[in-house]
């Protein structure tokens, strides 16, 4: 189940109001609440966006401003750290992403002014999700790549094993969370359950906060989400020559598309995954191995 009360609580009130009105089943199936200057908010349900009924006025500047005064607890020192990064992690693990001018100051953004639109995630714990994953693990360890299409639960599966790793098998795992989407650490807890016996990194590029945790944390796991640069390759090469395994997640639909690819298919020529969890639009997952 998932706690929508701290992300409401930020919204505007005719959002807020529209969005306790949905029937059961629809907030159920609720994903994203996206706010675009000058036209009335969307929702996204079950991957499809429109429009949410019962909000009739469209969104104002002044109304994406307050949102983010709140989101950062009125503090301009945590909005601008976070903007930075083009989100606010919220309590709860949702995740507030912001759009508009980015102000630079030597070639990286240190802010964002005049926003423009905002783009509320809701996070998601299905625990349970990652049961078959934990079994093939009992039987031998080994590295795991999950795969699949935007949207299609990637992170949420890799919570899930991560959080099981750590409480039922009592594995070490050290988490490298760049933007905060596995745990949703805030005020330095993670508010996702990712596992009593897991270390959070958050905020730090994968490639540098999978170095420092293999030299700090000493895991038997490390994870991250989403492999997008060579610098995260290599550091998944290191990682495997110390002897830990590693789990991770990347933006593909099967593995012929990911072996297409060139960073990835740098990744598979590695061998440090020996299994790919495949996801597809419905969200459940097959096994394949890699090696």
């Amino acid at each position: 189940m998932t706690n929508l009360e701290p992300a409401l609580r930020v919204l505007p009130s005719e959002v807020r109001q529209a969005l306790n009105a949905l029937p059961g089943r629809r907030r159920e199936l609720l994903e994203e609440v996206h706010l675009r200057c000058g036209y009335p908010p969307t929702v996204v349900l079950s991957g499809q966006e429109q429009r949410l009924p019962g909000a009739e006025g469209v969104v104002t500047s002044d109304q994406l401003q307050t949102l983010v005064n709140q989101a950062s607890g009125h503090s301009a020192y945590a909005a601008e750290q976070q903007l930075s990064q083009g989100f606010l992690t919220l309590p709860g693990g949702h995740r507030l992403g912001v759009c508009g001018s980015a102000v630079l100051t030597g070639g990286q953004v240190k802010t964002l002014r005049e926003l423009s639109s905002v783009n509320l995630r809701l996070a998601r714990e299905l625990p349970g999700l990652a049961d078959r994953l934990l079994t093939a693990q009992k039987a031998g360890r080994h590295s795991l790549l999950i795969l699949g299409p935007p949207g299609s639960g990637k992170t949420t599966l890799l919570r899930d094993l991560v959080r099981q790793l750590s409480d039922n098998l009592g594995c070490r795992i050290s988490l490298a969370d760049e933007r905060g989407e596995l745990a949703a650490v805030w005020q330095g807890a993670p508010q996702l359950n990712v596992g009593r016996r897991t270390d959070v990194l958050s905020g730090c590029p994968k490639a540098l906060a999978s170095v420092l945790l293999l030299r700090a944390m000493n895991p038997e796991f490390l994870a991250v989400d989403e492999i997008t640069a060579p610098e995260d390759v290599a550091a998944m090469e290191q990682a495997a020559y110390c002897g830990t395994f590693l789990l991770a997640t990347a933006h593909a639909a099967s593995l012929a598309e990911l072996s297409g690819r060139p960073l990835y298919a740098r990744l598979l020529a590695l061998g440090v995954f020996s299994r790919a969890a495949v996801l597809g639009p419905d969200k459940a997952y097959r096994l394949e191995a890699l090696v």
